[in-house]
């Protein structure tokens, strides 16, 4: 998630003690510092700005090499239903 190398801006953030006390438990349940957890719910509510998402470039690179695939063809059967009740392979009129 972090590249080696990145700056990290310091600052100093206020909690009222209600919420604190959440973003306490949930760090406590998921096994993160009070720090870590604060971070870790900014870097999921802040999207990223310039570059697409890893995901994004994953699915875009994905799309490209099914598109330069060729087409997979699949025979189909299809069957009819007889008058008398009976099912067969779907024969067109001659």
């Amino acid at each position: 998630m972090w590249e080696r190398g990145l700056r990290m801006a310091k600052f100093t953030l206020r909690l009222p003690d209600d919420l604190q006390e959440r973003i306490q438990t949930r760090a406590d349940r998921e096994h993160r510092s009070l720090h870590a957890q604060i971070i870790h719910l900014l870097s999921e509510a802040v999207p990223p700005i310039g570059a697409p998402e890893r995901s994004n470039r994953i699915e875009y690179e994905v799309k490209q090499a099914e598109a330069r695939r060729e087409p997979v063809v699949t025979e189909i059967k299809v069957i009819q239903r007889n008058p008398d009740g009976t099912i067969s392979p779907y024969e067109p009129r001659k």
